[in-house]
């Protein structure tokens, strides 16, 4: 499937809803205990922007964005407001070998933890001039420098290391700004003409895309 990497216009998805989703499948029994089965492995975002857009200019921006993106065919990055930081999360132990790291977030409550893998590292600013959202590479308690030590592929999420982290080294991440990869979830783009030379678009479905990393 082809990837887009532009964001979703942030003044335009800021005030929208949505957040994580799983799929379990809870069977009853006579007995009335249940079963319970975790169908995802990786949790599934969706989201609807319904209050962003404000005037006419914002609506020629979406009509040019869903243009480009052929409702559903292209996938896109979109910021989730409630939820766009890593914070700081060990990535892994070295070996001596391994040299690429995926960067990860832990959700962690009363003892139980969720991975979450981070794919969409925010690389460039709202105008497109690039950006360093990664913050703080650490091998072993060592500062890396993000230009001698280390190379960040910002659409994968991968860290990969000029020299393979030695045996047992912890890697480290201070933060780092991300994105969801997601789609429109409507080939329709639903129009209302709501005053004279004014329109809106009351709900833009988007749905997350699930990588395989």
């Amino acid at each position: 499937m082809s990837f887009h990497d532009i964001r979703f216009p942030d003044h335009i998805s800021y005030g929208s809803s949505g957040g994580p989703m799983f799929s379990t499948t809870v069977m009853a029994l006579t007995s009335g205990f249940e079963r319970r089965n975790i169908n995802w492995a990786q949790v599934r975002g969706a989201y609807e922007a319904v209050h962003g857009i404000k005037n006419e200019e914002d609506m020629e921006e979406i009509r040019a964005f869903f243009y480009a993106r052929m409702g559903r065919a292209y996938s896109f990055r979109y910021k989730d407001w409630s939820d766009y930081q890593t914070g700081a999360q060990l990535l892994g132990v070295g070996d001596g070998v391994a040299t690429e790291f995926q960067i990860v977030k832990n959700y962690v409550s009363g003892g139980f933890q969720y991975t979450r893998l981070i794919t969409k590292i925010v690389h460039e600013d709202e105008v497109g001039d690039p950006i360093n959202t990664l913050e703080n590479v650490t091998v072993g308690g060592v500062l890396m420098d993000n230009i001698d030590d280390y190379t960040l592929n910002p659409n994968t999420g991968v860290i990969t290391f000029v020299v393979p982290p030695a045996l047992a080294a912890e890697v480290r991440i201070g933060n780092a700004e991300f994105d969801v990869h997601v789609r429109f979830d409507t080939d329709h783009l639903n129009a209302t003409h709501d005053f004279w030379k004014t329109e809106s678009w009351p709900s833009i479905p988007m749905v997350e895309i699930k990588e395989n990393v």
